[in-house]
């Protein structure tokens, strides 16, 4: 009967996936930027106006406005309010920007708004945000004083919050071969990935809060990505920089959850006291509220402790079904997801649990494939579902995004293979059936997301590439 009704809550997931991005994109009011303030024609004052959508104040915080001016004589569009920061956020629907930053900017004689989600904020060039812009307004000023506005909607948005899926993506950024962690990381790099994160979920995990890893989360929150930072412990004289980092990190709104180590149990990297510790350490630091504070480890590690299950806000447990032997097939990777949660909840009662870690490899095993990246990949969405009793999981976590070549030397075979995506960033036909599907051009992705990374599938599973 059980497996009845999970398979039941799976067909119902994987429906929702498909249809209703495209009703939201039907029903959902265009958005509208209303100015309340425009300097004249030689004056460099803010522009100051509100987000509307049906004619209500939007208080959705994951929008931002851009600006882009022409000076008199030229047909350039420079970006506003400068090109390291071209973007001001929508704060309880209002945004206050400003366009004279020097030279002859009060004498623009066009300045063009855009509204845009988080993910595009960043973009520089005028066709590609126009492009990808919610809405805009076209501002024409003249010497005379006078103002005239152009207005610009799309009605076919809709909000990515609305659909989303649950489930969360752990990133790893050493995707392509010869690099691994400690590398040199560009932004570009950083920002594709996770760009590419963003087409399908809002909440993602990095593995340390220092060095390369560090940069991602500026552009995580440009990008609109809530971050549960993870502080590497392995015992060594760098783990005070990462819990102090850590802290910040949360302090300064970067991070919505603090992970104090990753599996340091079960490799053995920490004494639990040390753990314990170092969890107190944490939460004292945090002042920001609403962070909850925990670790990761596997399931025995936290049957077996009640220390640490004391000492956590929530439980984030990793759970592999194909480490624990479980068959490519649907119904057990349900079973050990669902089972291993389960054991949880018997002991906790309440207390939220993170499934921090699970995944199934494609390649470089008998049992690995895309049939167990896909089944697993729909019990983890049911677990976080309103059909199924889901033993207070309120939040799952893909390992990984994509495949990382340097994890062969830890994992042989299947080390590199976790991913949604393969090491060049293209969707494995499993992601894509669960995760992808619903991408088009009628929902938050535009075409500029293959100019980041590419849909295409050819592992013999479609016959034409995707496009976004």
């Amino acid at each position: 009967m059980r497996r009845r009704i999970l398979l039941l809550g799976l067909i119902l997931c994987m429906m929702l996936t498909l249809c209703v991005p495209h009703a939201l994109a039907a029903g959902y009011p265009p958005y509208e930027l209303d100015l309340e303030y425009v300097p004249k024609w030689g004056e460099g004052d803010y522009i100051a106006g509100q987000v509307l959508a049906g004619g209500a104040t939007v208080y959705y915080e994951g929008l931002f406005v851009k600006a882009f001016l022409q000076v008199e004589g030229s047909d350039v569009w420079w970006a506003k309010p400068t090109d390291i920061v071209p973007y001001v956020p929508v704060f309880g629907g209002r945004f206050v920007i400003g366009f004279n930053t020097g030279g002859d900017d009060i004498h623009a004689r066009r300045i063009c708004l855009m509204l845009v989600r988080s993910r595009d904020a960043r973009l520089l060039d005028f066709e590609q945000a126009n492009a990808a812009a919610l809405c805009t307004v076209t501002i024409d000023r003249s010497p005379s004083g006078e103002i005239a506005l152009s207005h610009s909607y799309r009605d076919d948005y809709a909000h990515a919050d609305d659909f989303s899926m649950d489930i969360g993506m752990n990133i790893g950024f050493y995707t392509q071969p010869g690099t691994a962690p400690g590398d040199p990381l560009t932004e570009a790099h950083i920002e594709a990935i996770l760009r590419a994160a963003a087409a399908c979920t809002k909440d993602v995990r990095f593995y340390s809060t220092t060095g390369e890893t560090a940069k991602a989360y500026s552009i995580a929150r440009t990008l609109g990505l809530q971050v549960a930072a993870t502080a590497w412990l392995d015992g060594s004289e760098h783990d005070q920089a990462e819990l102090d980092a850590l802290i910040w990190l949360c302090n300064e709104g970067f991070a919505g959850t603090a992970v104090v180590g990753n599996e340091t149990q079960y490799a053995n990297r920490l004494s639990e006291e040390a753990l314990l510790k170092d969890i107190a350490y944490v939460r004292a630091g945090i002042y920001r509220s609403g962070i909850p504070v925990t670790t990761a480890d596997t399931l025995d590690t936290f049957l077996n402790s009640p220390k640490l299950r004391d000492a956590c806000d929530v439980l984030a447990v990793n759970i592999y079904p194909f480490w624990s032997g479980a068959a490519p097939m649907e119904s057990s990777v349900e079973e050990a997801l669902s089972g291993a949660t389960e054991k949880l909840y018997e002991l906790v009662g309440d207390k939220p649990i993170i499934v921090s870690e699970t995944g199934w490899p494609t390649e470089g095993a008998e049992t690995a494939g895309f049939d167990g990246q896909c089944f697993n990949l729909g019990a983890a969405q049911m677990l976080t579902s309103m059909w199924v009793f889901n033993a207070n999981v309120v939040r799952v976590y893909w390992f990984s995004l994509a495949d990382e070549p340097w994890k062969e030397a830890d994992e042989p075979g299947v080390g590199p293979h976790w991913g949604a995506l393969d090491k060049d960033l293209n969707v494995k036909p499993a992601a894509l059936a669960m995760l992808w599907d619903c991408v088009g051009e009628d929902t938050f992705a535009t075409e500029l997301d293959g100019e980041w990374f590419d849909f295409s599938t050819d592992r013999g599973m479609a016959d034409e590439a995707e496009t976004p």
